[in-house]
């Protein structure tokens, strides 16, 4: 049986961070030594789109039928930039411990979009999430050193005092292959 463990690591507010596991599986799954509970149809994840070229996306997922006295704590900030880790697994029959599982998506969540329907009693959660990918988009901090930065790592080391200029910044590039 093929299924999703996802296991989001909610922020506690001190540093630290409460793991919510959750499977697609109709019972709970087993997999490096923490327990994913079944969730079943409950849970919705939208598929990923896939190009030639690395991209930033993220996804979205919902969970219908949660108990409204969570809703505490869904609205104390704990999805904000919570590290959340979805992968696809392969069960064999007759056990609950998969024999695969490969990384779906990495990421951090957003703040959840929550839907109350107080007739049935029960909330949907859906939460957006941001790749991993982001931070490629940024200027490599370790491949632009100037005397200023290297003194800030290195404290009292001279490295750039030998250079001729030790005003300019030093870009260090990999040779192309």
């Amino acid at each position: 049986m093929k299924c999703i463990l996802l296991e989001l690591r909610l922020n506690d507010g001190n540093g630290g961070y409460n793991a919510f596991r959750i499977t697609s599986a109709p019972f709970d799954i087993i997999y490096n030594g923490s327990t994913f509970t079944a969730t079943g149809e409950l849970l919705d994840i939208d598929k990923l789109e896939e190009s030639t070229e690395l991209t930033t996306r993220g996804l979205t997922i919902t969970l219908n039928g949660i108990d409204p006295s969570y809703r505490q704590e869904i609205e104390s900030n704990g999805f904000i930039k919570a590290p959340i880790d979805i992968l696809l697994a392969n069960v064999p029959d007759g056990t609950n411990v998969p024999n695969v599982a490969t990384f779906y998506h990495r990421g951090y969540a957003d703040s959840p979009y929550v839907d109350t329907d107080l007739e049935r009693g029960v909330m949907t959660l859906q939460v957006e999430t941001k790749s991993i990918f982001t931070d490629i988009d940024r200027v490599a901090d370790l491949m632009r050193c100037s005397m200023a930065s290297h003194q800030s790592r290195h404290s009292g080391d001279r490295f750039f005092e030998y250079t001729a200029d030790v005003d300019i910044e030093e870009i260090w590039k990999v040779p192309e292959e």
